[in-house]
């Protein structure tokens, strides 16, 4: 994605999500912490927003779609940790922030296409 498509996401975050405009540690960290066997693990990420109030991330996917991870600030072993809601388009991320008081099913841990 081009840095003008990401700061057009910039635009329209929810209002608990700050703009990530270098995410180089937070890849680094998320990197760390994805055991062999993540859905995630060796894919090209690229992180653009932060939630204010926790420890989640957003990225966009290869295929421009957007994933929402879970930060532990732990090494895992377990695959399915980091835990991961996605991948969704970024509208369809943007109804699920909408209803994070009970996530819907549908923005929990969809498969990625390999899966």
């Amino acid at each position: 994605m081009t840095e003008e498509r990401i700061r057009d996401l910039w635009t329209q975050l929810p209002s608990d999500w700050i703009p990530v405009e270098d995410g180089k540690l937070l890849l680094q960290e998320l990197n760390r912490e994805m055991p062999r066997g993540h859905k995630l693990k060796g894919l090209e990420l690229v992180v653009f927003a932060q939630a204010d109030y926790h420890d989640d991330i957003a990225v966009l996917l290869p295929d421009g779609q957007v994933a929402e991870i879970h930060l532990t600030w732990n090494k895992e072993s377990d695959p399915t940790w980091p835990w991961v809601s996605g991948p969704m388009t970024f509208d369809e991320w943007l109804v699920c922030r909408e209803e994070d008081q009970q996530w819907r099913e549908e923005c929990n841990r969809k498969p990625l296409e390999d899966d």
